[in-house]
This record gives structure tokens, sequence and C-alpha cells, in this order.
């Protein structure tokens, strides 16, 4: 339940900055869409930096990438010595 309400926090947020930067910019809407369209810019990055997924890999029939990415995985989960028996 809070989840869900800290996300609505974020859009009514995001909402009224959008609001203030109109007011900023006056008449110029040309200049309004470019400074609410840059910050987004950065998520083109995702494409390099982020894994895909393992059920695209799965599906992709590249098992060898998702088992790679199942062990990075625990890895992570489980940061202690025995994951290494859990993965081999």
């Amino acid at each position: 339940m809070f989840a869900g309400t800290l996300c609505h926090y974020f859009k009514t947020l995001g909402s009224l900055l959008v609001a203030a930067i109109a007011y900023f910019l006056n008449d110029n809407w040309q200049l309004l869409q470019i400074a609410i369209t840059l910050p987004s810019i950065i998520f083109i990055s995702y494409w390099w930096v982020m894994p895909e997924s393992i059920r695209w890999l799965i599906s992709k029939e590249r098992f060898e990438e998702a088992c790679h990415q199942v062990k990075n995985v625990f890895k992570n989960i489980f940061m202690s010595a025995d994951a290494s028996l859990v993965i081999d």
C-alpha cells in the first residue's frame, strides 16, 4: 500500500515540475518540449548498460547467456561461500 502511494507522490511531483517549467518558459513551446524531453535521453544508455532478461534469452535459444545471467543473479543474492554450491 505504501509503495503505491509513493508512486502517486512522484507522479504528482512530476506534474507540478512540468507546470513550473511551463510557467517559466512562457510562450516558447519548442523550448518547453526540449526541456521536458532532454532528461529522458539518459534512458537511451540503458540499451548498452542493462543486460537482456533471462526470459528473452531463453525464448531466443541463447541458453549459455541465460545461464550466465542466472549465475550473476545468484551471486548477487547469495553473497556467501555456499553460493558456489548452488551455482555449480
